[in-house]
């Protein structure tokens, strides 16, 4: 685990099913935050790929918590996930997601500094497994405040990596 006590820890989850394809990629991207106050937990939900020897070097030299459960779906692993958290924050990153390096460093001073709010979300890029160095932006609208929830009664504008949510809430 990476730590800079003098920052709120925050914890990143990263659910994995047979993802190890894309695994490595998504766990170095949160192992390259430049915030540094994180834990990186991994919830392996019942993998039969490599998975487990692809983490193997990260699980020995502490660099994440391995969980490992039997299959029960993202979303059983995503909770198992948040309930191992010990940080201020959660992070969910899909094993086949990645984070820019800034992520963190820009969105956590934002949380700190309002309390009023809970959940911060940002910007999102697509890229396709045939052109993974092109990347798109989809036009997203951005709302705050209020709207936030009467816009996502309508229908979900925020994919799960996008967020930063306080672990009280």
């Amino acid at each position: 685990m990476l730590m800079d006590t003098n920052s709120p820890l925050v914890s990143i989850v990263i659910p994995t099913y047979n993802s190890s394809l894309f695994l490595e990629e998504a766990l170095r991207s949160a192992l390259a935050q430049t915030y540094k106050n994180i834990e990186i937990i991994v919830v392996d939900d019942g993998s039969t790929d490599d998975t487990r020897a692809l983490l193997r070097p990260y699980i020995e030299s502490e660099k994440i918590r391995y969980i490992y459960e039997e299959n029960r779906g993202l979303s059983a692993a995503r909770n198992a996930g948040i309930k191992a958290a010990t940080g201020e924050y959660i992070v969910l990153l899909d094993a086949d997601d990645v984070l820019f390096p800034e992520k963190l460093e820009k969105q956590i001073p934002f949380l700190e500094v309002h309390p009023e709010y809970d959940v911060c979300y940002s910007g999102l890029y697509h890229f396709w497994d045939e052109a993974p160095e092109q990347l798109f932006v989809l036009q997203y609208h951005y709302y705050s405040g209020a709207d936030v929830f009467k816009k996502l009664l309508l229908g979900s504008f925020i994919a799960s990596s996008m967020i930063i949510i306080r672990k009280n809430v």
